[in-house]
């Protein structure tokens, strides 16, 4: 948060703005916002129904094998020059679901979203930016998933000591 502290603070200052829907800010952060969705809803869900994922060492040597290499492919693209000031709803729609992905065990969320964002042309600068920016509201649904697991967890077990 350090790192983007210039872009943090632009999102905010064009949030708070009368003319918000004008400014390169606040459009980011409804695009990021859009791109949080999917895996919230979709971790929310794995979460909530128990779905169990296999998290064996073969799994997670195969899909960090296989998406590395595809990142290392992607990045070959010489054609990547969208800027985040050009980001459009349906790139934030595609690299939100793209980033679900990374609930496999073994695909890195950072590196999927860079996969993705470098196919839709933008520069690794770019890509690995938003990846950032997107890492933010991502780790707080997941700690805050974690935390109100752990809580209702705790009160169950209370129930069946009574």
């Amino acid at each position: 948060m350090i790192y983007l502290r210039k872009d943090l603070f632009t999102i905010l200052l064009d949030t708070i703005s009368k003319k918000r829907s004008e400014k390169k800010g606040f459009k980011l952060l409804i695009n990021l916002i859009v791109s949080t969705m999917p895996v919230v809803i979709i971790g929310f869900a794995i979460s909530y129904f128990e779905i169990g994922i296999i998290r064996t060492i073969e799994i997670i040597g195969w899909t960090t094998l296989i998406f590395g290499i595809l990142l290392g492919i992607v990045d070959q693209n010489p054609k990547a020059l969208k800027k985040l000031a050009h980001i459009k709803l349906k790139d934030s729609i595609l690299i939100g679901f793209a980033q679900t992905i990374a609930l496999i065990p073994g695909v890195s969320r950072s590196g999927i979203v860079i996969t993705s964002g470098l196919l839709m042309g933008f520069n690794r600068y770019e890509a690995s930016k938003y990846s950032l920016l997107l890492s933010i509201p991502v780790i707080i649904a997941a700690t805050s998933l974690a935390v109100s697991y752990t809580h209702l967890r705790a009160h169950e077990t209370e129930a069946d000591l009574v």
